[in-house]
């Protein structure tokens, strides 16, 4: 591959014309010199270092992904199903742009926020930020922000938010479980933060609604690990032996529960009936197939790096808050009772 000053020599003009048709600073170059340059960068081939263009253009190509998640989940947090998908679509997008992806996990608040202060990017994409602490990063890092499934609006004008609605989702789900003549609806997530508990608000508000009693007992944790232990699983399958259905806060635990109530003899759904958030390949495949909310993981994955890279390129986005629509996705994990 010939380089910037064999080019040059080559066509007859200087290293700095042939640099700044390079890095696109045409303005002082002739059209008739513009196109002898880019021919010529064509016909030898060249191809630009992408660090030097970056940093000619005080950019570093570079856009981080950030994910904030629980010390016993982060070793396997990237083997999470919505997690890979959500980035599968980000790398798409930031390929087709021009851009690498960094990706970043941590346990702490410290730690996490330390990351995101230090990292050469562009921009950066956070998952799954409680409120108070998207706050503090919003008020402490000054770059370009996407914040994804995080419940409050940034007020910078380089910092905005991707989420869907996930109060009205699930209470839609729990409405659909009730329309099924359930009324003892058990509900299984894994934290009391985040879109957990906004989902677990749509399921209350679908509770109350239906004079249906909202025991503090009718949720059950997962807490021991990413997906729980086979001991846990054990409690929880008795657990919901005393309910009709189980609303799951992701697809995973769905699948697991059904598993661990097969294991013990409890049919799926003839004896207790199963649903699950997400839509993602576990619930396509499963055996019973799972009733679900469906929402494009992928999709929402490159929407994010998207928005973020309209920023980097722009500077300011007009829009604060997108939120994206899901909707119930009826398989055989779910059956009306008298």
């Amino acid at each position: 591959m010939a380089t910037i000053k064999e080019i040059a020599q080559k066509l007859g003009v200087s290293t700095t014309t042939v640099s700044n048709v390079i890095h696109g600073k045409t303005s002082e170059v002739s059209v008739q010199t513009l196109e002898i340059v880019k021919k010529g960068l064509e016909k030898y081939k060249y191809i630009p270092n992408a660090t030097a263009v970056n940093l000619a253009k005080s950019r570093s190509g570079i856009i981080g992904f950030t994910l904030r998640c629980r010390h016993d989940y982060l070793e396997r947090a990237l083997s999470d199903p919505f997690n890979s998908g959500f980035l599968n679509g980000i790398y798409k997008k930031a390929k087709d742009k021009g851009y690498q992806v960094m990706i970043f996990a941590a346990d702490s608040d410290e730690e996490f926020l330390n990351q995101i202060l230090t990292w050469n990017c562009d921009g950066v994409i956070i998952l799954g930020t409680p409120e108070e602490e998207g706050q503090i990063i919003s008020n402490r890092y000054d770059g370009p922000v996407v914040f994804v499934d995080a419940f409050f609006d940034p007020e910078k004008d380089n910092q905005v938010s991707l989420r869907i609605d996930d109060v009205e989702s699930s209470y839609e789900m729990t409405r659909h479980i009730i329309e099924y003549g359930h009324r003892k609806i058990a509900f299984l997530c894994d934290s009391e933060r985040g879109v957990d508990m906004k989902r677990y608000e749509g399921y209350r508000k679908a509770l109350k609604e239906s004079g249906i009693e909202d025991s503090p007992s009718n949720r059950l944790f997962v807490t021991d690990g990413f997906g729980g232990t086979s001991q846990q699983w054990d409690r929880i399958v008795e657990q919901v032996r005393a309910y009709t259905a189980v609303e799951c806060t992701s697809d995973y635990f769905a699948v697991q529960l059904i598993k661990n109530l097969i294991q013990k003899g409890i049919r799926v759904p003839e004896d207790i009936s199963v649903t699950g958030f997400d839509d993602n390949d576990f619930a396509r495949f499963c055996n019973p197939g799972i009733t679900t909310i469906h929402q494009d993981i992928r999709e929402k994955g490159e929407l994010a790096a998207h928005m973020l890279i309209d920023i980097i390129k722009g500077g300011r986005s007009a829009i604060h808050q997108t939120v994206l629509k899901t909707w119930i996705v009826d398989r055989e994990s779910l059956r009306p009772i008298d």
